[in-house]
């Protein structure tokens, strides 16, 4: 939702168990989980404190007992960020910097969520300006003019990458040719290659059991009438999640779960199994049917279908043909064909 200028910064008062910083996007893990309990509220939150700030669609952030806010400074072609004393709203510092002229009918004001780590807060800003504050005190370390620097081009709404800081590197997608994702060094600015394990291990049975749980839940959720006619919803999960241990391959766990599903009559859902052969032929098919009746040595033709591969390649293969050999390997009744 794009914040009109000025936008008021409310803290609502509730009842916590436990305080938890909330220092980027989507909190500690990146995720959107906090692990605070809040208490059933009583009466409506009641206002602690407000305070005007900048135009911008930048979520605040929490660390240390400070509110951090990236936004745009009131008609002028610059953003700053500001630092709250989270008990009670009082400025403790703001700091501005000079920006490209940007407009956008989606807002003006930064879009990318701070990230703190390190006693640093991290923004970008809507033009591409990636910029390193001491969270303390407010002085801006080092800032890197990201689509400069790699020759990008600016998106329709603006930069909009909330920085993810991680061992020691701070990651945002710049967009520029050959500069995808690109890695900071956290104290310097300066650009660092990229480490990637490419390594995953996959288990196969919890994987299945995901996908099962998943689409359970889905149905639950989504189904209408959850009491329809007294159905028994739940045996249909323990009748069909009892033979996932026995089950083994892609196929009869898409056929198992098309039948749990169509028995349940569950609407705009479905699983099938899409085989994938290795160093299969390009074309897939050669538009041939075989003639199954065919009890000789190789494998006889019972059509060549019309506009098919082979058809088209205006090959010598004609209905009734017997192929003998493929790659100089004769064909006998004692393999499978």
């Amino acid at each position: 939702m794009r914040w009109p200028t000025p936008v008021l910064f409310l803290l609502l008062s509730c009842s916590f168990a436990a305080a938890q910083d909330w220092p980027q996007w989507l909190g500690p893990n990146r995720d959107g989980v906090s692990s605070e309990r809040v208490l059933p509220w009583k009466r409506p939150p009641q206002v602690i404190w407000r305070q005007p700030v900048g135009e911008g669609n930048s979520s605040p952030v929490v660390s240390n007992g400070r509110v951090f806010l990236h936004a745009k400074v009131r008609d002028r072609d610059e953003e700053e960020v500001l630092a709250l004393d989270a008990d009670s709203g009082k400025e403790l510092w703001r700091t501005s910097y000079p920006r490209a002229a940007f407009k956008s009918l989606y807002g003006n004001g930064p879009r990318a969520t701070p990230a703190v780590a390190g006693g640093r807060v991290y923004t970008f800003g809507i033009t591409g300006l990636l910029t390193s504050f001491d969270a303390a005190q407010g002085k801006k370390i080092w800032q890197v003019d990201t689509l400069q620097e790699f020759s990008g081009k600016n998106l329709f709404f603006g930069m909009s990458c909330s920085p993810l800081v991680h061992a020691g590197q701070v990651l945002v997608n710049v967009g520029g040719k050959g500069a995808s994702i690109v890695a900071f060094d956290a104290d310097s600015g300066k650009v660092e290659p990229i480490g990637v394990n490419s390594d995953m291990v996959l288990n196969y049975s919890a994987e299945k059991a995901y996908i099962f749980d998943h689409s359970w839940r889905q149905f639950k959720e989504k189904l209408i009438f959850p009491d329809l006619r007294k159905v028994d919803w739940d045996f249909y999960y323990a009748a069909y999640r009892k033979f996932l241990p026995y089950i083994n391959n892609n196929y009869d766990f898409a056929e198992m779960m098309s039948e749990m599903l169509g028995e349940m009559n569950v609407s705009h859902t479905g699983a099938y199994y899409n085989a994938q052969i290795p160093n299969s032929d390009a074309t897939a098919s050669l538009g041939l049917f075989y003639d199954y009746d065919y009890t000789g040595n190789g494998v006889r033709r019972a059509e060549v279908i019309h506009g098919g591969p082979v058809d088209l390649a205006a090959s010598a293969a004609k209905t009734g043909n017997i192929t003998e050999q493929t790659d100089g390997t004769a064909i006998h009744t004692s393999i499978d064909s």
